[in-house]
């Protein structure tokens, strides 16, 4: 457990890179009603590992990303992956009638269903 301690305090910067550029777009292109969800959603974070493997193979395959272009690339698309894997966590939830997500309540519970058919 220590060396994955060591991991995270290592790209601890990386990950708050990905939380903040997330929580800039999910703003940006939200209705009112949608950033209410989306703000309960950032709030209940994991552990974010799957950024944490795009930033480490990217480190380990091309070291230090220095150019800010080069990094800015990379930070999308850690953020992408992380977006990706909110959402499929999001559908399980509603597929699986889940009441629970990580001890909290979940999307589904919290907030129901949001749209009309």
């Amino acid at each position: 457990m220590k060396n994955l301690v060591e991991v995270y305090n290592l790209l601890k910067k990386d990950l708050d890179n990905v939380q903040s550029y997330l929580k800039k777009i999910l703003s940006q292109e939200s209705t009112s009603e949608a950033k209410i969800v989306l703000d309960f959603l950032m709030k209940s974070q994991g552990k974010q590992v799957r950024p944490v493997l795009v930033f480490l193979s990217t480190y380990v395959v091309f070291g230090k990303i220095e150019d800010d272009k080069d990094y800015e690339k990379l930070l999308k698309c850690a953020a992408a992956v992380e977006l990706i894997h909110m959402a499929s966590l999001v559908h399980d939830d509603v597929i699986d009638e889940a009441d629970k997500r990580r001890g909290r309540p979940s999307i589904r519970l919290q907030f129901g269903k949001l749209y009309k058919q």
